[in-house]
């Protein structure tokens, strides 16, 4: 947001009455009254609606950067307007424009050993990206095992034992040592060590110039065909500067490397085991890859889209309670039989048409709760939170001020359901507020499953976590009504191996929005509890992010005005 406009929106507000802090009892059914009037305003039609505009195939897949993605901003930023919502992007205006690359890579990956030489498929075999905004890039180096790539001193775990790795081709297991040895790290919990994030990072902190991903079912976060489509087209990333070591990165199958370590003479199930032992190092393997990538390149731009919806009370509207959903996807790609366009209904048209119903609840509450409640519909998630990154770094509002962060992503496009998950709810007193608004909903609330877990990594409110404000991202659970019991997750289980990622995450007849309504108004049960607190969610003493937040609320601290004595 501007800083300017922002600080002379809260000029404005100062110049209203003071409403009470507290809940007087005259208070109390005028609060009552609002929040009816706020869940009785989303209607299907007009969720339908959204949903299908945005996963038309006018918009190509709104990929960042591209026609279809730049309507699919200017549409949300309309809608948002429509409201009376206050534009919160850069210079008076709805968005928050930042330059990207676009990289569409060619690649090829080769491994020599053992007087061998084997040229992998791609696609089949593997799937290779630069890290560097390069038009042609070639990496030739020996095949280092790091087995998870992790130096992590808190846990007790160093992965590199001051092995001198620098300029070598590193490959990883992903996750963490937990997935054998519960004792360890948070055990089957995962951690940010275990991602794709934090493997690259450290390759390029060791000086590696190449790192390859190891992709095995039920270790990684999406299918092998989903990871192609994922990581094999265009991409988008930051225009910085080339200062990293790391030069190209891949994810490759456990079928090829298990043929490359055995043509090295050594056996891969034998070095995941060593990988679970603090006394491993990194073992090289006795080959020699050469990974040359060349991409397609261009310089474009895109933006996120963000509204203010002003706090009824002059007192507490500096905090600010982030609601957030990605609109983007991954645009035209692969293609499956005569498809080629990712529509991306379910990933994540529903989440942003979410996102717009919960701000026409919130606008028709009349006046709306205490805090104010920023609307964020993000960029260039799929390329790696992009557009998160940026609204954190950049925008004009205090971390100390923000409130905590309710994200949609992948909304319910299914039927309606007796409970709700929330992703990364339970490191924090999200949660309790979570429970709250599920059970005057009549809903229960479902501990999501490991590999949902996972997630929270790939997931917007993982920079806001980082900065140390809680967050999580609002799921459907597994109970469908009227559908047999294991229904739900047999659901799920067949969406992600056959339809994320897929051009055939479109909207189908089939697809129902009743589930999406109810969603809608748990969502702003939820954001209406936040906006109505006086307190901060804490962080739990075992969060991974609890320093962050330790941190944040000491800031908090010093930033509160001082006491009035009688």
């Amino acid at each position: 947001m501007n800083e300017r406009v922002f600080r002379t929106s809260l000029l404005a507000v100062a110049t209203l009455a003071i409403v009470s802090n507290s809940v007087c009892a005259q208070g109390a059914p005028q609060a009552a009254a609002r929040l009816a009037r706020a869940l009785a305003a989303p209607r299907v039609a007009e969720l339908r609606a959204d949903v299908q505009f945005l996963a038309d195939d006018l918009l190509g897949g709104r990929a960042p950067g591209t026609p279809g993605g730049e309507i699919a901003a200017r549409f949300i930023a309309s809608r948002f307007q429509a409201l009376g919502l206050e534009p919160a992007g850069d210079d008076g205006t709805y968005f928050q424009r930042f330059g990207l690359v676009a990289l569409e890579p060619r690649a090829s990956f080769v491994v020599g050993g053992q007087g061998s030489t084997t040229s992998l498929e791609p696609e089949t075999d593997f799937v290779a990206w630069s890290e560097r905004s390069e038009e042609a890039t070639t990496v030739d180096g020996d095949l280092v095992f790091v087995g998870y790539g992790i130096d992590a001193p808190e846990w007790g775990w160093d992965d590199y034992k001051d092995v001198a790795v620098a300029g070598r081709i590193l490959v990883f297991l992903v996750g963490d040592p937990g997935r054998e040895d519960t004792t360890r790290f948070r055990g089957k919990r995962p951690t940010y060590y275990g991602s794709v994030a934090y493997k690259l990072q450290q390759a390029a902190r060791v000086g590696a110039r190449g790192a390859v991903l190891i992709h095995r079912d039920g270790d990684s976060p999406m299918s092998w065909h989903a990871t192609v489509h994922t990581w094999g087209g265009e991409r988008v990333r930051p225009p910085a500067p080339a200062t990293t070591t790391l030069r190209v990165a891949a994810w490759i199958t456990e079928d090829a490397i298990s043929r490359i370590t055995e043509t090295a003479g050594r056996n891969f199930d034998l070095l995941v085991r060593r990988a679970a032992q603090p006394s491993f190092q990194p073992i090289p393997l006795g080959a020699h890859g050469v990974i040359s990538i060349r991409n397609r390149i261009r310089e474009t731009s895109s933006a996120n889209v963000i509204a203010l919806l002003r706090g009824a009370d002059s007192l507490a509207t500096r905090d600010v309670v982030v609601v957030s959903a990605h609109y983007d996807h991954l645009g035209i790609g692969i293609a499956e039989g005569t498809d080629s366009v990712y529509n991306g209904a379910e990933d994540n048209a529903s989440g942003s048409a979410a996102l717009l119903g919960v701000a026409r609840g919130l606008v028709a509450g009349d006046g709306g709760p205490r805090r104010s409640v920023i609307f964020l519909a993000t960029t260039a998630t799929e390329s790696g939170r992009l557009g998160a990154d940026e609204f954190v770094r950049r925008t004009a509002i205090p971390a100390e001020r923000m409130v905590a962060v309710v994200n949609i992503d992948r909304a319910n496009l299914r039927g309606r359901v007796h409970d709700v998950m929330g992703l990364g709810a339970d490191e924090s007193t999200l949660q309790d507020f979570l429970r709250q608004a599920a059970a005057a909903d009549g809903r229960t609330v479902t501990a999501p499953p490991l590999g949902a877990v996972a997630e929270v990594y790939h997931l917007d409110p993982l920079p806001f976590a980082i900065a140390g404000i809680p967050g999580l991202t609002l799921r459907a659970g597994y109970s469908y009504r009227d559908r047999a019991e294991s229904w739900g997750a047999e659901r799920e289980a067949d969406y992600l191996a056959n339809r994320f990622h897929h051009p055939s995450d479109a909207v189908e007849q089939e697809t129902r929005y009743d589930g999406l309504h109810d969603q809608v108004q748990m969502a702003i049960r939820l954001v209406w509890g936040l906006a109505m607190a006086d307190s901060y969610p804490k962080w739990k003493p075992d969060a991974e992010f609890r320093a962050a937040g330790d941190r944040l609320e000491l800031r908090r601290l010093r930033a509160a005005p001082p006491r009035r004595t009688p």
